[in-house]
C-alpha cells in the first residue's frame, strides 16, 4: 500500500459505517478524491478536528485496492472567522457544494485548488454580506471558466449574477444546489 502527502480542502464529508467518515477532498496532487477516515467520527478520534470544511489540511493518503484512505491529517491553515459567522459558513457551504457537483474525481488541476483556497481566504477577512456577495459571485464566475463553461451572464446586479450563476451551476450539473435557497434567504434578508 503506497502513500502520498499532499495539500487538501475538504468539500464534503457523510458517515460510512458506524465511526468511519468518508470525506470528499479536493487535493492539489490528485484532484477530487474520496477517502475512508477510519474512527473519525469516534470522539476521541485525532483526526476529526482536522478535517474541517473550512481549512486547507495536509493530509497523508494511502491507497487502497477499492479506497483511498486518510492515514494522517493535520490543519495547515484553519478559517476561524468563517467558522463564526452563520452567513459566511452558508457562503462557504455554498460555494463548496458547487465546487464539489461540477469537478470530476482523478483529475488534478492546481488553478482550481488555488481558487478555492483564494475564496476561503478572502471570504475569510470578509466583513458584511455585500463583500461575500461579492466574493461568491466573482469565485463562482472563475470556478465555472476554469472548469471550461465559459458563463456569459448579463445582470444587473450582484443579487441576479449569484441567482444566474446558480440556474447555470444547476443546468451544468444537472442538479439543483441544495443550499441554494438557504443562502438567499440568509443573504438577501
Amino acid at each position: 500500500m503506497s502513500t502520498i502527502l499532499t495539500n487538501g480542502i475538504v468539500l464534503r464529508c457523510q458517515p460510512h459505517k458506524d465511526y468511519d467518515g468518508e470525506y470528499f477532498i479536493y487535493t492539489s496532487d490528485l484532484g477530487k478524491i474520496m477517502a475512508i477516515a477510519t474512527g473519525a467520527k469516534r470522539p476521541v478520534s485525532k483526526m476529526n478536528p482536522h478535517l474541517s470544511q473550512l481549512a486547507e489540511v495536509e493530509l497523508m493518503i494511502a491507497h487502497g485496492e477499492v479506497y483511498e484512505r486518510l492515514a494522517s491529517v493535520r490543519i495547515k491553515t484553519g478559517y476561524r472567522r468563517i467558522s463564526g459567522n452563520l452567513t459566511a459558513m452558508a457562503v462557504a457551504s455554498y460555494f463548496l457544494e458547487v465546487a464539489d457537483v461540477l469537478i470530476r474525481f482523478n483529475y488534478p488541476d492546481q488553478e482550481v485548488f488555488e481558487l478555492l483556497k483564494s475564496f476561503l481566504s478572502e471570504l475569510d477577512g470578509a466583513k458584511s454580506n455585500e463583500e461575500y456577495l461579492l466574493i461568491l459571485n466573482r469565485h463562482l464566475f472563475e470556478l465555472l471558466k476554469v472548469l471550461g463553461y465559459e458563463p456569459s451572464i448579463s445582470a444587473k446586479n450582484q443579487r441576479q449574477l449569484l441567482r444566474d450563476l446558480n440556474r447555470l451551476a444547476g443546468e451544468t450539473a444537472e442538479r439543483k444546489i441544495n443550499s441554494f435557497d438557504f443562502l438567499e434567504r440568509l443573504i438577501f434578508s
